[in-house]
Formats: structure tokens, C-alpha cells, sequence
């Protein structure tokens, strides 16, 4: 995984839980469409915003053909990677509910569009 693309989910991970939760309240799931509006609120880069559905969108939500479970795992592994030492995706996923991460592992862009909320 690139060195930006680490950087950008590192950004999704600190600054959308709050901003999320003080927006749309709780801690999740969200919509979607709560996220691009919460990533374009904090005027964040959409280019890896498959990761942040993966994170804080409820699994049901997301498209199967493009969240496989190889997908969702390779997405899950970049997670871990982009993550602070000695911290992981797991407590994050089931925070929100996902189970068995599969994912291409690459950022292609946002393009999955997102829900009402």
C-alpha cells in the first residue's frame, strides 16, 4: 500500500469517528451517505472512501461485487497496517459491526455512492 493511501485511511480513522457521532449521533453504523457528507464537511480526500464505508458502514449496506470477502480482507490488512502500533481494526470492526473483512486493498476512488440516511 502506498505511503499516502496509509496516511488517508490514518486520517479517516481519527478524525470521522467524532465527527460522525457528533453529527448523526452514537457510534454507528452509519449511512454511506452520512460518510461522503462527513468526509466533504471535513474536507477530507475521498480517493480511499471505500475504506471509510468498510469502517463505519453497516456490512449489509456495502455492494458484495466490489466488498468480496478477499476484498474485505486485503481492505482489512491495510487497515491494520495504517493503524498506530500495537492498535488494530478488530475492536473498530466490532464496534460497528463488521465481520470477516475482505477487500482489492487498493484506494480506485469513491464511485460506490451512498444512501439516503
Amino acid at each position: 500500500m502506498a505511503k499516502n493511501e496509509m496516511k488517508l485511511i490514518d486520517q479517516y480513522q481519527r478524525l470521522l469517528p467524532a465527527s460522525l457521532s457528533q453529527r448523526y449521533g452514537g457510534s454507528g453504523p452509519y449511512t454511506m451517505a452520512q460518510v461522503e457528507r462527513t468526509m466533504e464537511h471535513l474536507r477530507l480526500d475521498r480517493t480511499c472512501i471505500y475504506y471509510a464505508y468498510l469502517m463505519y458502514c453497516e456490512k449489509a449496506a456495502l455492494d458484495p461485487e466490489i466488498f468480496t470477502d478477499q476484498a474485505v480482507a486485503n481492505m482489512s490488512q491495510d487497515i491494520d497496517a495504517a493503524s498506530m502500533p500495537g492498535a488494530g481494526v478488530g475492536p473498530l470492526a466490532s464496534l460497528f459491526g463488521i465481520d470477516g473483512f475482505a477487500g482489492d486493498g487498493g484506494c480506485d476512488g469513491g464511485g460506490a455512492g451512498g444512501g439516503g440516511e
